[in-house]
């Protein structure tokens, strides 16, 4: 690796080609020894950029290993990577592209406006009166008061990086009326990637028409997904099968304790965590359907067992009957004849 210098305004140490690939020990592990320091590190944000990543660095173990660590330890406001180098989707060593769509966050261009006789507030109101009075009005307030921080703001900031700027829009949509209205969105941060990795489930579920979830017998809380669901991956390019099964287990929020565990063959995930992540109950109507299936099933096989039965007896019945109705005919015939 090679580490550009310093940014401007950063007057740390330069830190040179040398310091990371010196020496006969692994470069690999030296690197990611000296990335994870500074990720770890408490100084002022400073992004740091590495140029010219070797080619073999993202298909190294130790380095992947380290970036799903990185991911899923690391919050709040954190120092960052930005690695660099040339375009080359087409080399067997490393393909830019499949990279890219591992870590790369993408964003929508298409947002329709609900219809409006389901919109709560009149948005077409902002076509004649946009502007961005709103915008220069925090900006002007966070100038002045992150130059003067309270120790609270301080530790507020550090939880949740955007604090400031919503006190700040509380304040105004107080002044006018509107808070009470809108203290519902101010009073959590859109998480656009766990948007993202909600829809990619859901579809993910969807297109493959629940062929590969399965439930395990009286157990109504798990289900569990094939790895086979990836297949079709294959056409589209992305070829490792065993990465998408990584990526997708990952893309879970660990919180939230959807993933219960990841295994050679597929995943075990809980059924009613997982539908609230992805918004409506999918896989626990599933579950009801296919039970309610194997329920008439049951009840079919119950009813013709007992149909069965039934008939055996009445069978039984009908033999006892023609044998007594026999037994009188032989009766009534001997006592005719020595009557006679």
């Amino acid at each position: 690796m090679i580490i550009l210098r310093n940014l401007p305004g950063d007057n740390s140490h330069s830190l040179q080609y040398t310091e990371i690939n010196d020496g006969n020990a692994s470069r690999t592990d030296k690197a990611v020894k000296f990335l994870d320091n500074y990720l770890h590190s408490a100084r002022f944000i400073s992004p740091m950029i590495v140029d010219e990543l070797n080619s073999n660095f993202l298909h190294s173990k130790v380095a992947l290993n380290a970036i799903k660590q990185w991911s899923n330890t690391i919050q709040g406001i954190h120092n960052i990577n930005i690695f660099a180098m040339n375009h080359n989707a087409g080399s067997r060593e490393i393909n830019n592209l499949e990279e890219i769509t591992k870590r790369v966050y993408y964003l929508s261009f298409e947002a329709p406006w609900l219809p409006s006789s389901q919109q709560q507030i009149n948005y077409n109101m902002l076509i004649n009166d946009n502007n961005d009075h709103i915008y220069r009005y925090v900006v002007s307030e966070l100038n002045k008061r992150l130059v003067n921080l309270t120790g609270e703001e301080e530790a507020n900031l550090i939880d949740d990086y955007l604090s400031l700027t919503k006190n700040i829009l509380s304040n105004l949509l107080r002044k006018y009326g509107y808070y009470d209205r809108l203290k519902d969105i101010l009073g959590s941060n859109y998480d656009y990637k766990i948007d993202c990795n909600r829809i990619t489930w859901k579809m993910l579920i969807l297109d493959d028409h629940y062929e590969h979830i399965a439930f395990t017998d009286g157990d109504d809380k798990y289900f569990h997904v094939s790895k086979a669901i990836f297949n079709d991956f294959k056409a589209n390019g992305y070829e490792n099968i065993n990465q998408t099964l990584d990526n997708y287990f990952n893309m879970f929020p660990r919180e939230a304790g959807i993933a219960i565990e990841q295994y050679g063959n597929g995943m075990r995930l809980d059924i009613d965590k997982f539908d609230k992540f992805v918004g409506e109950p999918l896989i626990r109507n599933h579950y009801k359907k296919l039970h309610k299936d194997e329920r008439q099933q049951d009840d079919m096989k119950e009813f013709l067992k007992i149909q069965a039965k039934q008939t055996q007896v009445m069978q039984e019945t009908m033999e006892k009957i023609t044998k007594q109705q026999e037994e009188r005919n032989r009766k009534g015939l001997f006592s005719r004849l020595f009557k006679h």
